[in-house]
């Protein structure tokens, strides 16, 4: 890879720590988002292209003279999805079908599509689940994944585009807004250091695969890199984590006990989600490196440097 690479979606969670793992190689990026990165003014080696994502000449104007495209943009959650499903379908799936139509076009290699290892296999039959599990998700968010996933296939084919898809388990780390409704330890952590209470929807047994955010930019910087011309990939600690280690570990890390309030289960919840990585190791030569403990002290220490739970 010597080209540019564009990341839809760069001035978010997931986008700027790609955005990162680029510039560290010195590769030349741009970056395709609404509006600008709330927690770090622009960087001066990055081109911006600002416009939304449901415009397909914004889109079109991102992506070219790119060699690769990083697509991590989502506009709904799990349970917003739900909520709106003809909006989670018109703003992810048909735009998403126009970026791909937009690389074709303007000669874009390969793309690399975040996809979501959580919400695609729906509840798991084998867990660690791996890559060749049936589909079956139970929100429109996982639906809509999958199709991303099918499109890419359907592109590959028809124009040669090759890609990526990344399976990606439940990542967490600095820079993800707790005030967004998405990402479990990004919102406890939050809510630990302002002393609110935890809400928890059903038991604190459910168990997922949490992964460090700068690990997976790590990974996506293994697939753009790959000689694989269409693949698909879980991208995850491996591991599995129940919502009452997480608690443990806030409060080892914070020194304040966490209050915790129980609800009903939601519909949309798998009870447990663990990814199996062997192919991500096997294909792409990546592992997860950075243990919960030492990632969630981060998170809090990134929290407590805005100032999260000071008076």
């Amino acid at each position: 890879m010597n080209g540019s690479v564009c990341v839809i979606g760069g001035n978010g969670f997931l986008g700027g720590h790609i955005v990162d793992a680029l510039r560290h190689e010195g590769i030349d990026t741009a970056v395709f988002a609404r509006r600008p990165d709330p927690y770090r003014p622009a960087l001066q080696d990055v081109r911006y292209v600002y416009g939304d994502f449901t415009n397909a000449d914004q889109v079109t104007a991102a992506v070219k003279g790119m060699e690769c495209v990083v697509h991590c943009l989502t506009t709904t959650t799990v349970h917003s999805s739900n909520a709106d499903m003809v909006h989670d379908i018109d703003s992810n799936l048909l735009s998403t079908v126009r970026l791909l139509q937009a690389c074709v076009t303007e000669g874009v290699k390969r793309v690399v599509f975040v996809s979501s290892g959580g919400t695609v296999y729906g509840p798991p039959q084998i867990v660690p689940t791996p890559e060749d599990h049936p589909l079956f998700p139970i929100c429109s968010y996982g639906i809509v994944k999958s199709a991303i996933e099918q499109y890419l296939h359907l592109f590959h084919v028809l124009h040669g585009l090759n890609y990526a898809t990344l399976r990606l388990s439940n990542p967490y780390g600095p820079r993800q807004n707790p005030d967004l409704g998405q990402g479990v330890i990004g919102i406890f952590a939050a809510k630990v250091l302002k002393r609110e209470p935890i809400r928890i929807f059903g038991d604190s047994s459910a168990v997922r695969d949490y992964l460090y955010a700068a690990d997976f930019a790590l990974a996506v910087m293994a697939a753009l890199k790959t000689d694989h011309a269409a693949m698909i990939v879980n991208i995850g600690s491996g591991q599995g984590t129940s919502l009452n280690d997480i608690i443990d570990i806030l409060r080892d890390t914070t020194g304040i006990e966490p209050e915790v309030v129980r609800a009903e289960s939601r519909g949309a919840d798998v009870p447990r989600s663990i990814l199996d990585v062997t192919r991500a190791r096997n294909q792409l030569g990546w592992h997860a490196t950075t243990g919960l403990v030492d990632g969630i002290a981060a998170q809090v220490a990134w929290l407590r440097g805005l100032g999260c739970g000071q008076s």
